[in-house]
Formats: structure tokens, C-alpha cells, sequence
């Protein structure tokens, strides 16, 4: 079955022998499925809890949305062109003297010991005027990340209450019952029948946040499982699941 495959000893069982996993790990095959699982486990266990901190005052997110929207604002405020040059060329830019050096040095020229000591000089100081630039811009850039951070924590919690009082309205109740009702509990995207009333979603085909006109459409409204309905995404679908449970 493994004629082609490498021989070697499991470190798990102590199976000797030929085996396909040998080309890659020293487990056997069963010995390899079982330490890959251990492992997902154990990165499991490091990876930090998502829990509810609290951004600004009377702002709480979970760690992982604090995560996102840090994203976002880095995203938002770029860094600027001199970091960025620096980043990339600060040791190449250092070594420039020394470099000289090492040309003249090969070419057969000899070089004097103070010209070494010179290049030493300007690579020390060189490296430290751009790690004080580069430090500088992370002092300037940070509040500005912060307070665009901020904007968008603000702009969430907006956003969620504008949701919750949209779907938490008669005029929503109303208009769901009447499409549940004319489309019955068959999803409209894969046809299969919702047994659960928990997964009983009706979905806007445009989305609410870029068609408001739209959102008491009948034309716009579909009844959707809430697997398809979640398969669609949304910047806030945290927001959504918890709004549709408190509307079934």
C-alpha cells in the first residue's frame, strides 16, 4: 500500500515501517490525525476569550469587533510616505558608508582605519535619527487612529440602534407577517422547507442601509433561511441575529 513511500519510526505509537506521513512529519497516519487535532485544540485554548470591553465610555463591543473596527481605522489613517521609505530602507540607507568602504577595499584601494571608524559613526547615528522619526510618526499617527476609532465605535452603535428600532416597529412586524404569509416557509434561495421558526428570516434583496425607501417594499422582501440569510454578510450581522431573535 506505501511501497513508495518513506520507512521511519511513528513518535507516537512506535510504528516502523513505510508511511506517507513520514514525508512530512515523524508520526504515522493515524498518529498524524490525532496530533493535528491536539494542536487545533491547544491553539484554541491560547487564542484570547471574546468577551465585552468597553471602548469609550457607555460603548461596550466585543474583543473581536474592537479587533475589526481597529482594523478599519489603521486602514483609515495611512502612514506616511517618509515611514514608509524608512521602513524599507533604513538599513540599506545606514549601510551606505560602509559600503563605500567595502567598494574602495576591493577595488584595491586601501582605506585608513578612521574612514572605518567614520562609517561605524554615521551607521550608528543615521539608524538612530530614523528610529526617533519612525518613533515620531507613531507618536503623531496615534492619536489620530484612536479618534477614528472612536468615530467608528459611534457610528456602530448608530447604526445598531437605528436597526433595532426599524425592526422592533409594527410597521416591520406587519409587513413580515403578510410576506411570511404570501411566501410561506420555503427558502427562497435554496428551495429547501424552514421547519424551525428560529429560522424563519425575511431578508431585503437591497440592502436597508443604501435603500431606505426600499425597506417597507414588498417587492424587496423575501423569505430566507437564516443560513442564506447569513451566507449574504453584513458589516453588522452581529447587530442582525440578535435583532431577528427578538422579532420571531
Amino acid at each position: 500500500m506505501y511501497s513508495n513511500a518513506p520507512s521511519g519510526k511513528c513518535l507516537g505509537c512506535g510504528y516502523e515501517g513505510r508511511d506517507k506521513s513520514f514525508r512530512y512529519v515523524r508520526y504515522c497516519s493515524k498518529c498524524y490525525k490525532k496530533w493535528k487535532k491536539e494542536r487545533a485544540v491547544e491553539r484554541k485554548k491560547m487564542k484570547p476569550l471574546n468577551e465585552n470591553i468597553e471602548v469609550l465610555e457607555g460603548f461596550i463591543v466585543t474583543r473581536n469587533v474592537r479587533k475589526r473596527l481597529s482594523e478599519i481605522a489603521e486602514r483609515n489613517i495611512p502612514h506616511s510616505r517618509l515611514y514608509i521609505f524608512l521602513i524599507k530602507y533604513e538599513i540599506l540607507f545606514a549601510f551606505i558608508p560602509v559600503l563605500l568602504n567595502l567598494i574602495l577595499a576591493l577595488l584595491g584601494a586601501r582605506v585608513p582605519g578612521i574612514l572605518w571608524g567614520i562609517s561605524c559613526f554615521f551607521f550608528i547615528v543615521i539608524l538612530s535619527i530614523t528610529e526617533k522619526m519612525i518613533r515620531s510618526e507613531v507618536t503623531k499617527r496615534g492619536p489620530k487612529v484612536k479618534l477614528c476609532l472612536e468615530q467608528l465605535v459611534r457610528e456602530r452603535k448608530k447604526r445598531i440602534d437605528e436597526t433595532l428600532v426599524f425592526y422592533g416597529s409594527p410597521e416591520w412586524r406587519l409587513i413580515r407577517k403578510d410576506i411570511i404569509h404570501e411566501q410561506g416557509d420555503i427558502c427562497q434561495e435554496c428551495n429547501n422547507i424552514i421547519k424551525e421558526d428560529y429560522d424563519l428570516t425575511v431578508d431585503h434583496i437591497k440592502p436597508r442601509s443604501k435603500y431606505p425607501k426600499l425597506a417597507l417594499e414588498k417587492t424587496n422582501l423575501r423569505v430566507l433561511c437564516r443560513s442564506c440569510n447569513s451566507r449574504k454578510g453584513s458589516f453588522y450581522e452581529e447587530a442582525t441575529a440578535i435583532i431577528n431573535g427578538n422579532t420571531k
